[in-house]
């Protein structure tokens, strides 16, 4: 359930007002493009989700996934690269 930035009180998850205080709710969508920030800067994308993981969850999620999978291609990248210097990789 979504909160209220400014008066702090239980939203509904389709609405655009607080009914208490009349502030414009933020929707959260996450996105694809935050995932591929995360992906090839992972410092920055880890610094971004702890600053966004209880305010914007969904993107939050999409920047975390972005950096797992930018380190694990990092990784992959490396090994491989260890492989071909000892003559293990075609």
């Amino acid at each position: 359930m979504t909160v209220c930035k400014n008066c702090g009180k239980e939203l509904r998850e389709e609405a655009t007002i607080c009914p208490n205080c009349g502030t414009p709710v933020e929707k959260d969508k996450g996105g694809f493009g935050w995932g591929l920030l995360g992906c090839f800067l992972p410092f920055i994308g880890i610094i971004l989700f702890f600053v966004w993981i209880k305010k914007k969850p969904r993107t939050a999620k999409a920047i975390i996934i972005g950096v797992a999978i930018g380190l694990l291609l990092m990784y992959a990248g490396q090994m491989a690269e260890r492989l071909a210097q000892h003559g293990m990789l075609y």
